[in-house]
């Protein structure tokens, strides 16, 4: 079935997803020693307030690179342990850096995630050590959310799942992106359907629930191969399942590939059919929307990406370490060295920011409105009282084109509107920062 296409709210929908807010430019937010500094002693003055806090941990290696993957990693042999060893040091030199700041010395900590990259392409005995780093330095309650993103191939690993186990980890989850053997082999998917189904039965010999992410708009992939992944995965009975646009990063093999694989590459109409599809089966099958991507079984929810979106206010905290992860604390917002120059950042550095910026209360308001379509409300009374009126044009032209609905106490998108959530957010970006976003064509 394809959507009607005349009556559409933007004129393109290839716009690069938001994940974080405020934007860090290179040209205008480099770290200086004397802002890091200050970063630094600005931890050693207080206590952390009572707010909601993720952990994250980088690790930006992979075995292969996937044709689509627009995220920041590096190709790495298994081979490699003395590259992979060296960072590990680092990251755990960084955990106790923060670690010992007052502020967030028995701080309250509300997730913890690793992701990448490839996180289980650490050995065992790192992963373990890296754990308990995170067990020794902060206050991580048991019972805490933990997660651990894998890929199958090394996911599946007993002796790594072991260690999961052991050491508090209350999820897993992988790609499968899509379950269709042609779709997967034009995506650079190099995981079997042996793999797959190998590390799923391995997860739930250690007492793991599967939780997997889906992508629509794959090359080879039409809206019947969606529905039959969509299916399949409902099938396993995965506690979470993710489902994600296929964007075209430029720096992706993807993107070189774009005109040749034209007629592989699901339409605009498709992939708008394929979302709504997405959304329909998932909630039918007995699974709640969490965020504008991420589904989960009852009692079955997780914290993380409504946290990287600021909690729904604006305020939650991100305390990111690793090669190029982007943190928000204490009023900052930064990111990290990148991998070369991370490793052994210590030598000559208090902490390992590269780009920094000092946020305002205003920062923090536009960061809850930015993100409400994609973690699907914005609840009024978290912003000063007629603060949001300065946007009044902007939300009355949403209700317009009935992408939005407004009550007395908050904003909400509707089903339209969960179809077009990052063209929603940059309507709130003032012009200078929309120039940071960049479109991408099919």
């Amino acid at each position: 079935m394809r959507k009607d296409m005349t009556d559409l709210p933007y004129p393109y929908r290839e716009a690069v997803p938001l994940y974080f807010y405020p934007f860090l430019s290179p040209l205008t937010c480099q770290a200086d020693a004397a802002m890091v500094h200050n970063f630094h002693s600005s931890l050693q003055e207080r206590k952390a307030p009572d707010l909601d806090r993720l952990i994250y941990i980088h690790i930006p290696f992979c075995k292969d690179i996937c044709f689509f993957c627009g995220f920041y990693r590096d190709a790495i042999g298994h081979g490699n342990q003395e590259v992979l060893r060296a960072y590990v040091e680092s990251l755990k030199a960084e955990i106790k850096a923060y670690s010992e700041t007052e502020y967030l010395r028995k701080c309250k900590i509300s997730a913890v995630y690793f992701g990448g990259g490839t996180p289980t392409i650490l050995g065992h005995d790192l992963m373990d050590s890296l754990l308990r780093t995170i067990h020794d330095s902060f206050a991580v309650e048991p019972g805490t959310e933990l997660s651990y993103e894998g890929e199958v191939r090394t996911l599946k690993d007993k002796d790594k799942l072991k260690v999961l186990k052991a050491l508090g980890c209350t999820r897993v989850s992988f790609g499968v992106q899509t379950f269709n053997e042609r779709a997967r082999r034009l995506s650079g998917l190099k995981p079997t359907m042996a793999d797959i189904r190998e590390c799923i039965d391995n997860i739930n010999e250690y007492g793991f629930d599967p939780n997997l992410d889906l992508m629509y708009g794959l090359p080879g992939q039409t809206e019947s191969v969606w529905e039959s992944d969509l299916k399949k995965a409902i099938e396993l009975r995965a506690a979470n399942i993710d489902i994600y646009d296929t964007v075209l990063y430029p720096h992706t093999i993807l993107f070189r590939q774009r005109h040749k694989l034209k007629n592989e590459l699901p339409t605009l109409s498709q992939r708008l059919t394929m979302m709504e599809m997405g959304m329909r089966l998932l909630v039918d099958a007995g699974y709640t929307q969490e965020t504008i991507e991420d589904f989960h079984l009852p009692s079955k929810g997780y914290k993380m990406k409504r946290l990287v979106y600021g909690g729904g206010d604006g305020r939650s905290e991100i305390l990111a370490c690793g090669a190029a992860a982007v943190g928000v604390l204490n009023g900052y917002s930064y990111r990290n060295l990148t991998p070369q120059k991370y490793l052994n950042w210590w030598e000559n550095r208090k902490l390992p920011p590269e780009l920094m910026y000092r946020m305002t209360d205003e920062d923090f308001r536009k960061r809850a409105l930015v993100f409400f379509p994609k973690v699907l409300e914005l609840k009024k009374e978290c912003l000063p009282f007629g603060w949001l009126e300065q946007y009044r044009p902007i939300i009355d032209g949403m209700k317009d084109r009935q992408l939005i609905e407004e009550t007395s106490t908050s904003l909400m998108p509707t089903e339209k509107g969960m179809l077009w959530a990052d063209n929603m957010a940059m309507e709130f970006l003032e012009t200078r920062e929309q120039r940071k976003i960049w479109k991408i064509g099919h």
